[in-house]
């Protein structure tokens, strides 16, 4: 689906292009080796080694104190050394595509961190120390190996976009409520079973996706998410959804294919604003399918009937 590409890929280029303007804006050079960033280490601020086939990350690029900017992906890299966390004036680190499988607890001294994406690596759990990344505004850990959602991210109360799709988690802690000024939110490809109440204090939060977990019901505080504009809840259980979506008068976008729905709240019939409703694949019968139609008039209705 374009609309999950675009999402998806939305940060990397978003963090592609920080790059580039950095080092035309302010002339910084863009150093691809560790030794020659060393060699100038007062003026080395941005480092890409991506995709060099390293197995580890050479100690010296601790050293590198005047770092902003660090692209690492797409190596074979395990473990970064404990005294990454002398970096402090990192901003951005991308770091997919490794064998990571354990990160040290000094990243937790990373006071400037902003963007910070770990996908496609091996890691099961974070440091505790990541708590204390209040200035982190995207989180990036889809493709690891969670199994279940680390209370560590909910002290990084800046966050505003957190991807964890294609884990194994289970459960989304009550904690997550303290994340408010989140404004995405990618949930999808994990085994929940449920959401959490507290989910509906995310009063800032723009986009959530849920698709093919093991979901039989949505709590009804989701009806509190006054900012939601693209809801994606395909691939669940869910057989029924709450009668609360009067309130979501900037929802565009829901999509519930794949679920045993057989009806559809009247609240959804109110939500004028609404351009594409995806049914394929529910229980929802011609009748009704007839009826949001005629309620819904400027929308993209979806359906196999």
């Amino acid at each position: 689906m374009k609309l999950r590409i675009a999402l998806i890929f939305t940060t990397l280029v978003f963090s592609q292009v920080l790059m580039a303007q950095k080092a035309k804006t302010n002339h910084e050079k863009v150093y691809f080796n560790v030794s020659e960033a060393y060699r100038n280490k007062e003026k080395a601020y941005l480092l890409n080694i991506r995709g060099q086939r390293l197995t580890q990350l050479n100690d010296t690029v601790c050293l590198l104190k005047k770092l902003t900017f660090i692209n690492m992906m797409k190596n074979q890299i395990a473990n970064l050394p404990n005294a990454f966390g002398n970096l402090t004036m990192l901003r951005e680190l991308i770091a997919d595509q490794n064998q990571i499988v354990v990160l040290p607890e000094t990243m937790g001294k990373l006071k400037s961190l902003q963007i910070l994406q770990l996908k496609k690596n091996k890691l099961t759990d974070l440091p505790n120390s990541f708590s204390k990344l209040k200035q982190l505004k995207i989180l990036e850990l889809a493709s690891n190996n969670f199994n279940y959602f680390d209370t560590a991210i909910t002290g990084m109360t800046s966050l505003q976009s957190l991807n964890i799709e294609h884990n194994k988690i289970t459960h989304i802690p009550a904690q997550i409520g303290k994340l408010t000024l989140l404004q995405q939110l990618n949930l999808s490809n994990n085994q929940l079973l449920y959401l959490p109440d507290e989910i509906g204090t995310l009063k800032n939060l723009q986009v959530l996706l849920i698709e093919n977990n093991k979901l039989e019901e949505l709590p009804p505080s989701i009806g509190n998410l006054t900012k939601l504009n693209t809801l994606i809840l395909s691939n669940n259980k869910l057989q029924g959804l709450p009668d609360v979506f009067n309130n979501l008068n900037k929802l565009e976008t829901l999509i519930i294919t794949g679920n045993p729905i057989e009806n559809i709240p009247s609240s959804i019939y109110q939500l004028k604003q609404l351009k594409l409703l995806v049914i394929l694949g529910t229980q929802v019968d011609e009748s009704t399918i007839k009826q949001l139609k005629k309620a819904l008039p400027h929308t993209d209705i979806r359906s196999e009937l």
